[in-house]
């Protein structure tokens, strides 16, 4: 769509042309994601560089992934008080800096320590941006801007292990933190010039236990917390390739780095056409019977994976296609559990806010254990993958076992 078509569509963002306010707050989701993906490829460089074992990198992606998941829940209440801009410029430049410093890192103490930081500042990006489409748009328009971020979001899926490859092969895994801090330092200059404040009204004074009160109140219902635990689970089978991928590829599958960056940028493709194929089937089909559709991949994935594995026919073709079909699934599963998740309550801000979170949380803890029983085999990668899959199903067949309402 031509910048002026979009112009007469969108509604006024104040002096800033609507396509770059839109521009704008799009090009803030790939960033939590390209935070993860484009080191990856450095991961056995890295351990070399520092001296150190697998663990502490696989620390470092927990570690990551644990904090941006925390800091949803405060920065939602924060751009609420204070506004959507200025909180979303703090936390980008808290990434800027932290990314900037991790170039000059020489252990791997002070890269835990960075990751962290880098988490609890682009924690803000998914919240805010969000609140900022919601704020700006109603109706069809965020609908069709919610499509526009999910289509951003496959991409940096695709891109960022194939460009932290490249860096990796030719530069080294300092670059993959310089191309985090570039990218921080542009979207801080694209939002300080074309993002208008969205919070026309800012709360009042900041209430911690009423804010409790309403996250707890979704604790106890008991269909979401069942749909929360799925969407966790699935999402899990992606992160725990994430831990071991890098080292049972190059290290015991012994693929180069320029290849094994080309074979992640399969993954995302997986989802992406998965995501794709769920947006075309969803009105005919219905949430639920695409969430079976997708847990039934994602078992039989998992399946073959350990059938391989036990019939010796592990190598690359048969681990990334049976991986790659578990991230198609993933396509089905996530969007389609997520909004029956945020369906099942009423208040839908602090719902989604919590299902952010919960999500990042809960696949941090689980990439904590994948790092912690060392799964760079394909015994355990397999075993993995099929029980967080049948805990999936299982999950999801509470939610339709439990009465509406309970």
């Amino acid at each position: 769509m031509k910048a002026e078509a979009l112009n007469d569509e969108l509604p006024s963002t104040g002096k800033t042309a609507p396509w770059l306010f839109v521009l704008s707050v799009l090009l803030i989701y790939p960033l939590p994601q390209l935070a993860i993906d484009v080191y990856l490829p450095s991961w056995p460089a890295m351990v070399q560089a520092f001296h150190t074992t697998p663990h502490l990198l696989q620390l470092s992606l927990t570690l990551y992934v644990l904090c941006l998941g925390l800091a949803q829940l405060i920065y939602g209440p924060l751009s609420d008080r204070f506004g959507r801009k200025p909180i979303l410029l703090i936390g980008i430049t808290i990434f800027f800096f932290s990314s900037f410093a991790s170039m000059f890192i020489d252990s791997g103490a002070q890269l835990l320590l960075l990751r962290a930081i880098q988490g609890l500042g682009i924690g803000c990006g998914f919240t805010i941006a969000s609140a900022l489409l919601a704020d700006t748009f109603k109706g069809h328009q965020l609908a069709k801007m919610t499509s526009y971020s999910a289509m951003i979001y496959a991409l940096s899926l695709i891109c960022a292990p194939l460009i932290g490859a490249y860096l990796q092969h030719y530069i080294g895994w300092r670059a993959n933190f310089a191309i985090m801090a570039a990218y921080a330092f542009f979207l801080c200059c694209m939002i300080s010039c074309f993002v208008t404040e969205t919070k026309s009204r800012p709360t009042q004074q900041l209430s911690f236990s009423f804010v409790a009160k309403k996250y707890m109140a979704l604790f106890s219902h008991g269909k979401f917390v069942c749909a929360l635990c799925c969407l966790i689970l699935a999402y899990g089978t992606m992160i725990a390739f994430n831990v071991v991928g890098p080292f049972l590829l190059q290290n015991t599958l012994h693929v180069p780095v320029i290849k094994y960056g080309q074979l992640l940028l399969l993954l995302g493709v997986s989802y992406f056409f998965g995501a794709t194929f769920n947006s075309y089937l969803v009105k005919r089909l219905g949430i639920h019977s695409l969430i079976i559709i997708g847990l039934l991949l994602m078992l039989a994935a998992a399946t073959g994976l350990l059938t391989a594995a036990i019939m010796h026919w592990f190598n690359v073709t048969s681990l990334m296609s049976f991986v790659c079909l578990s991230l198609f699934s993933l396509g089905f599963i996530y969007p389609n559990c997520f909004a029956y998740a945020l369906d099942t309550f009423a208040e839908k801000g602090y719902a989604s806010a919590l299902i952010g979170s919960a999500i990042l949380i809960g696949v941090a803890i689980v990439s904590a254990l994948v790092s912690h029983y060392n799964v760079n085999h394909e015994y355990c990668l397999s075993v993995t993958f099929l029980i967080l899959s049948l805990l999936s199903i299982t999950s999801y067949l509470l939610t339709r076992m439990i009465p509406t309402g309970g």
